[in-house]
C-alpha cells in the first residue's frame, strides 16, 4: 500500500495506475506500459524463469477476477470493462476452489438446504458407505 501512496499521494479513486511523466496525470499510452511491462517482467524470468509473459490485458484479466472473486455482479463488471456483451465477460468468470467450496457447503447446509449438519443416516453404516463407494 505505500507504494501505492507514493505514486498516487491522493489516493484518489480515479488515479491512473500507469500515467504519463510528460502530462502530469494523464493516461499512458498502450505501448509505453507493455514497454514496461516487458522490461520488468524479463528481469523477473531472469530469476524466476518460469515468470510468465506479462502483458496489458493480464493485468484488466487479473482485476476482473478479484472484482468477481470479490462477488461483484457479472453485468456490472462487464459494464465497467466496457463489453457490449455479457458473453464476453465470461472469460472473467472462473470460479476459484474457494468460491466452489462455499457454494457447495451453501448448497448441501445452507438454509433451504435438505441436508442438515446432524449425522448423516448412513455415518455409521460401514457397508452403505462400502456400497456408495462403490467398494
Amino acid at each position: 500500500m505505500n507504494n501505492i501512496l507514493k505514486f498516487h499521494p491522493n489516493n484518489k479513486p480515479d488515479d491512473l495506475l500507469f500515467f504519463s511523466n510528460t502530462v502530469k496525470g494523464s493516461k499512458m499510452s498502450n505501448d509505453n506500459t507493455l514497454r514496461i511491462l516487458k522490461k520488468y517482467s524479463t528481469r523477473a524470468r531472469e530469476i524466476y524463469p518460469d515468470f510468465p509473459h506479462v502483458h496489458n490485458h493480464m493485468l484488466r484479466h487479473a482485476r476482473a477476477q478479484n472484482l468477481y472473486d470479490a462477488n461483484m455482479p457479472l453485468p456490472m463488471i462487464s459494464k465497467l470493462l466496457g463489453h457490449s456483451n455479457i458473453d464476453t465477460t465470461q472469460i472473467y468468470a472462473v470460479a476459484s476452489v474457494e468460491k466452489k467450496k462455499t457454494a457447495i457447503e451453501k448448497a448441501m447446509f445452507g438454509q433451504n438446504s435438505i441436508i442438515q449438519k446432524e449425522d448423516l443416516w448412513y455415518k455409521k453404516d460401514e457397508d452403505t458407505i462400502k456400497q456408495l463407494y462403490g467398494l
